[in-house]
């Protein structure tokens, strides 16, 4: 039986303890890998008294897992302890080492105890030695409990274009791509399993490039397109068309002005007049911009994208009125002008249902056929 095994209190002969770093005065280590907890005064919340726990050896356990010749134990002996509202991982091979053989940095995790004749049960400290993680790994692929294919898929070479589809390089694995461009290679390899192969503001195949020009999927060009419109300058300015500032890219820019980045953006793409109480131009605007007019063309593209058109029927599918406008319908209905613009939305395929009535965008016909199911679109 390894010394560790024995559960009694009794110290066996050629035994000596040593405090464990961080938990001294109440956890020992033995050079047999045994661990005492000592002596204490415990209090009962209960009754508000205290008792005296007596010294006990804690029960060490370790790691099993699958290997190549089946299940075995792989992991090494650790042992927990409570102390001070805290629960602590006593690693064995490793403390016994460091108290009884050679002291080392213990927060050096690049550091590991190995046992010399491979018995991770024996702890005796004339077995074990000091190494690192890459002398494990290599002497596990000399003695073959681990085939190198397993880590084969870092090897498979990978070829990357730019979000237009064009050509950029070649690279013998992905461990190589990681180093030349800095993107890491788990995101390389994610961006492979994808259907649009995108990954970091890249696309990414497997293989040599067959092609110099890639078909770009649309998902992508949304990608580049939203990528796009946070990357450049902007340009500031107040309410009477001063410019204030020019920023280095929207990102930058939202920081600066305390504003959310999208609603700068809004500004830009022209469906918002004003965002931080300023107007916001892509690139280096001028020293003067003309905001008013800016701030016009904006309500006028609003205004023509409400004054369309709109046809009421009947449930029956009858028609009942032609309106000029989703407003001038919303104010004859006493309506909010949303829950009709719901049901005639662009590229809406079926009829909806909004106070009471179907609608239709544009100048609709006498007769409609009027679905059995009715789909109500707002109040």
């Amino acid at each position: 039986m390894y010394p560790y095994k024995n559960l009694l209190v009794k110290k066996l002969k050629g035994e000596t303890w040593k405090d464990i770093p961080s938990l001294e005065g109440s956890f020992q280590l033995s050079c047999y890998g045994r661990i005492k907890a000592l002596e204490k005064w415990v209090e009962q919340k209960g009754t508000g008294g205290s008792y005296l726990a007596p010294e006990k050896i804690i029960k060490t356990y370790s790691r099993k897992g699958l290997t190549k010749t089946g299940l075995a134990t792989i992991g090494k002996l650790r042992g927990h302890a409570f102390y001070k509202g805290k629960h602590y991982s006593i690693p064995v091979h490793r403390l016994v080492y460091y108290l009884f053989v050679k002291k080392f940095n213990l927060n050096n995790k690049t550091l590991t105890v190995s046992c010399r004749d491979e018995d991770t049960f024996n702890v005796c400290p004339e077995n074990l030695m000091l190494t690192n993680l890459s002398d494990i790994i290599k002497e596990v692929y000399k003695k073959g409990r681990r085939p190198r294919t397993c880590y084969g898929s870092m090897n498979m070479v990978v070829s990357q274009y730019n979000l237009d589809g064009d050509f950029l390089k070649t690279f013998a694995s992905l461990t190589l791509a990681e180093k030349e461009t800095g993107i890491d290679l788990n995101s390389i390899r994610n961006a492979l399993g994808r259907k649009d192969k995108y990954g970091n503001g890249f696309m990414w195949i497997r293989g040599e490039a067959r092609k110099l020009k890639l078909k770009v999927p649309e998902s992508v060009r949304a990608r580049k397109k939203n990528r796009d419109a946070y990357i450049g300058i902007v340009s500031q300015y107040n309410r009477r068309g001063r410019r204030i500032h020019i920023y280095g890219s929207v990102k930058e820019a939202a920081a600066s002005a305390n504003v959310k980045s999208y609603r700068i953006r809004q500004v830009i793409d022209g469906s918002r007049v004003f965002a931080g109480h300023c107007h916001w131009i892509k690139g280096k605007g001028p020293s003067h911009a003309n905001v008013d007019s800016m701030v016009q063309a904006i309500k006028e593209k609003r205004k023509k994208a409400m004054c369309v058109p709109v046809t009421q029927y009947t449930l029956a599918g009858k028609r009942r009125k032609i309106y000029k406008s989703i407003t001038d319908a919303a104010r004859a209905l006493n309506v909010q002008p949303e829950t009709i613009s719901a049901a005639v939305r662009p590229g809406k395929k079926k009829l909806s249902t909004s106070s009471g009535f179907f609608w239709k965008r544009g100048e609709g016909p006498a007769v409609i056929k009027a679905p059995g199911i009715i789909k109500r679109s707002g109040r």
